[in-house]
């Protein structure tokens, strides 16, 4: 009897490895690659793109938003914010939101992003979760009083249901 049951339980794990291993890992295998969905969602939101004219905006997505004082400025983090200190800190008058999925943050927050990739990458291969977590995240910089950049759903970046049709 005992030995069925230990034939049950590889038997069970070797099929839920073999699906594991049959979807694809990440959509988003380098930052580079969220551009394109980065874009699309800030255009899609009301955001008007602009190509990076300087260098001091080099590695961050410039955007014109209605109503705003300033423009937007969205970054690609690594979600240790290890590479955070080669962007600067806040422009005066301007507020630091993280987005990463479904999750919005004041401040930095590793602890806070790495659960919330943790418990999203678990329910992304039992095929539970809309996202796909990858291991970037967003620093958006956006003028203080700003409504534009609020109306904005960053989730879209990591949706699966919305990734296609970027790369379309």
């Amino acid at each position: 009897m005992k030995v069925r049951m230990h034939h049950a339980v590889f038997g069970t794990l070797l099929i839920a490895t073999l699906l594991v291993n049959s979807r694809p890992s990440e959509i988003f295998p380098a930052s580079e690659n969220m551009v394109p969905a980065i874009i699309r969602v800030g255009e899609a939101g009301g955001l008007a793109f602009q190509e990076p004219a300087t260098a001091s905006t080099q590695g961050q997505l410039t955007f014109d938003a209605p109503g705003c004082p300033g423009p937007v400025y969205v970054t690609v983090l690594f979600l240790t914010f290890e590479d955070e200190p080669l962007i600067g800190v806040a422009r005066g008058n301007y507020s630091i939101r993280y987005v990463y999925l479904d999750s919005t943050w004041k401040k930095r927050d590793r602890i806070g992003v790495y659960l919330k990739r943790t418990s999203q990458a678990a329910l992304a291969l039992l095929g539970l979760s809309r996202y796909t977590p990858g291991w970037h995240l967003l620093r958006i910089d956006a003028p203080i009083g700003c409504e534009a950049v609020d109306a904005v759903d960053w989730r879209l970046v990591w949706d699966r249901d919305y990734l296609p049709a970027v790369s379309s």
